[in-house]
């Protein structure tokens, strides 16, 4: 990849990352803290921590990309940061469906988050492979307005981040209650998910 063809793809990339912070801080206030009050619901506090965990992955990445470059080994930094949202997201998925039974809104911009964190994904692969030629080092850069408004979400999400930590220590000292039956998943959710299980007691 040529030095144009990558500056026009990370600028697509960071575009794409301001798009996933306003749907996803979209997901967050409606879906999260207005419908399903997670942050006090008891039987929420695993669900709590993925999502810490997941804002404080995304507050990296719209910092790191926004304002830097990462040549060389330091490519490793990204992917590592890439490979913890897809199994941070694939626990909350099996997670939710076995705890929660997800409105209309929350499902619908899930599919619009995981289809856009895949445009993400295939358009910054060939760019860190052009990365990891170089020697290593973190540049910091400036992409104008792009960099600007990373850096005010990616403020938000770490913040978030340690609301939601706040949210889940809180949560692990009340009894782990059971929901509602209207937000119940349907029975055929709740089997056999020993891995699931073991995770939530531990959390």
């Amino acid at each position: 990849m040529n030095v144009a063809d990558g500056q026009q793809a990370l600028a697509v990339v960071l575009g794409l990352l301001i798009f996933h912070g306003f749907i996803g801080g979209l997901d967050v206030v409606w879906n999260h803290e207005h419908l399903a009050r997670l942050p006090r619901q008891g039987w929420a506090r695993t669900e709590e921590l993925l999502h810490a965990g997941r804002e404080l992955i995304f507050a990296l990445l719209f910092i790191g990309l926004g304002w830097f470059e990462w040549h060389g080994v330091a490519v490793a930094i990204i992917a590592c940061l890439l490979l913890a949202e897809f199994g941070v997201t694939t626990t909350d998925t099996l997670l939710e469906d076995e705890t929660r039974r997800l409105p209309h809104s929350e499902r619908m911009l899930h599919v619009i988050l995981l289809i856009n964190f895949g445009a993400i994904v295939a358009l910054l692969l060939p760019l860190l492979a052009t990365w990891s030629a170089q020697p290593t080092s973190v540049t910091f850069v400036s992409h104008g307005w792009q960099s600007w408004a990373l850096l005010v979400i990616g403020i938000v999400s770490f913040a978030w981040f340690l609301r939601d930590m706040i949210s889940w220590r809180l949560l692990r000292r009340q009894p782990q209650t059971q929901q509602p039956a209207l937000l119940r998943p349907a029975p055929e959710f709740n089997q056999s998910r020993p891995m699931l299980k073991r995770f939530r007691r531990s959390s």
